[in-house]
């Protein structure tokens, strides 16, 4: 919970402040056990449920769904009266930490010159996770701890996370909801074919590159191998890719075993759930990517670089219809060529950037993970814990109490 506290202050701007949301549950967003949770009676009194639905809908489809269902009742939930601690006073107090001015200001860079501003995010990106990568080659100071080697890292992503905060809330997000309510309710299914074209197929989606490199690389090892693996026993797959890489056996092909390092290097610290730091991830658990990259292989699967290629070619013969329209009918509207033009130079420029802020996150909270299993093993040599996972059972501050008091 501490960490998802970091997340999120990150999210909005504040590096230090771990303490950004209460622990009391009558409060609109506080801390439980594992996780954040909105108090939705609050929210009730003054939005109602289609609002959360429309927005959510980009972000995660499936708790948009959620707000969608009849059981989501306003009437029913919300609160009557609000705790005297929630008042303007105490918004207005969070409110002032964020930065709103400066994500503003990016979103406006982003909404003007998409292009420029593109380009500037790359440079940033860049520069941020070589930051990253420094931090990670060099691991945690034990003087200063876990709680300070977390900050490190977060404050080496803040302006990749401000980049992309600003386009996301200013551009991107507002642009999906409007195409995906196209897609879902246009008038003609000819309409929704063409909107559901327009939300997919951009080049540059880190997700998407994942998934093509991770088929990639399931194709590198010959289906005969894989048939000798049950599911349940890819474990011993990896054991097997392990001795290959550490040079004691040498019965796999070395264009899988250099893609495997590739892959690795660039997507270890993803896994099952990237934002708990007690998952496992490819990095430390290796037989998770190995049931993933089964799923790759055999007839009928279909490679993903191949099925962009048609998602991108599509999108843009619609990017150009619709072009065409709004030329053919610019004595009667103008301003709609110029409307098109611009929501295709989002399309094509900006777009692909909306799974980049959880990734990038992922990849601090990866680095983190591989850091604590290295404090867990150092304590479990020294008796100082029972068995492996008891360290997830600590917050980060009393992981630090316990390194810098070694009696």
């Amino acid at each position: 919970i501490t960490l998802y506290s970091r997340m999120v202050s990150a999210m909005c701007g504040i590096v230090e402040d771990w303490s950004f949301f209460p622990n009391d549950p009558r409060m609109p967003v506080f801390n439980a056990s594992t996780r954040q949770y909105a108090n939705l009676s609050i929210f009730f009194k003054f939005l109602g449920p289609d609002y959360f639905r429309r927005n959510l809908e980009f972000l995660d489809p499936y708790i948009a769904s959620i707000f969608a269902g009849s059981d989501c009742d306003r009437k029913k939930y919300r609160i009557k009266k609000l705790p005297k601690e929630v008042s303007m006073r105490n918004a207005w107090w969070i409110f002032r930490l964020i930065p709103v001015k400066k994500i503003y200001k990016i979103g406006q860079a982003f909404k003007k010159h998409p292009e420029e501003a593109k380009e500037k995010y790359i440079q940033i990106v860049e520069c941020d996770m070589r930051k990253v990568k420094q931090l990670e080659a060099r691991g945690m100071d034990k003087s200063d701890g876990l709680q300070s080697y977390a900050n490190e890292l977060f404050r080496a992503v803040l302006p990749s996370i401000f980049q992309e905060s600003g386009a996301i809330y200013f551009v991107i997000l507002s642009m999906f909801n409007k195409l995906d309510a196209k897609r879902r309710e246009g008038k003609t299914e000819k309409i929704r074919s063409e909107y559901d074209a327009l939300c997919g197929g951009y080049e540059g989606d880190e997700l998407m590159e994942m998934n093509i490199e991770m088929h990639r690389l399931a194709t590198r090892l010959p289906e005969s191998i894989w048939d000798e693996y049950d599911h349940e026993d890819l474990h011993e797959l990896a054991d097997r890719v392990k001795d290959n890489l550490d040079r004691k056996i040498s019965d796999l092909p070395q264009e899988f075993l250099d893609e495997w390092k590739t892959f690795m290097d660039h997507f270890g610290f993803d896994g099952k759930d990237q934002l708990f730091l007690s998952s496992p991830r490819y990095a430390d658990s290796p037989e998770i990517l190995l049931g993933k990259l089964r799923q790759n292989v055999g007839a009928g699967v279909k490679d993903p670089a191949v099925t962009q290629q048609e998602q991108v070619a599509k999108r843009r013969n619609v990017m150009k219809l619709h072009e065409q329209r709004a030329k053919a009918k610019r004595y009667v509207k103008p301003f709609a060529l110029s409307k098109v033009r611009k929501r295709n130079l989002y399309l094509d420029h900006l777009m692909w950037m909306r799974n980049a802020p959880k990734l990038h996150i992922a990849y601090i909270f990866g680095v983190l993970r591989a850091e604590v299993l290295r404090v867990e093993d150092h304590m479990l040599a020294e008796g100082r814990l029972e068995k492996e996972g008891d360290i997830f059972h600590l917050d980060l501050a009393e992981v630090d109490m316990a390194l810098s008091d070694e009696s």
